[in-house]
């Protein structure tokens, strides 16, 4: 959060994926996905356009997006504050255990 407000203080340019924006999607055991020729529909999964945004990058294979409308940074602030998520809760490989983060340090992961 203590980014977010120095971002929004010093009014610095960031990536519009931190924006809400309209992308092809899929839902896979409650994570949202955008839909992409790296990665196979399983059955009965279909695309969806949804209204997302993402929290965190990485390989689009594990990272997730979630429902938002949040077109500015401070639109981005105020939904953060009454969010019940972890920030790195749309990243499948966090999804692994509830100590994956710490698990990837112990191997130099970080």
């Amino acid at each position: 959060m203590d980014i977010w407000h120095y971002i929004l203080l010093e009014n610095l340019e960031i990536s519009p994926l931190y924006f809400s924006h309209n992308r092809d999607c899929f839902i896979r055991n409650g994570m949202i996905y955008t839909y992409s020729d790296f990665i196979k529909l399983k059955t009965g999964e279909k695309v969806q356009n949804l209204r997302v945004r993402f929290r965190t990058f990485g390989d689009m294979t594990c990272s997730g997006a979630m429902l938002s409308t949040a077109g500015t940074v401070k639109e981005i602030i105020d939904e953060m504050a009454v969010s019940q998520k972890a920030e790195r809760s749309s990243r499948l490989d966090d999804r692994r255990s509830d100590t994956s983060m710490e698990e990837r340090k112990t191997t130099g992961y970080f």
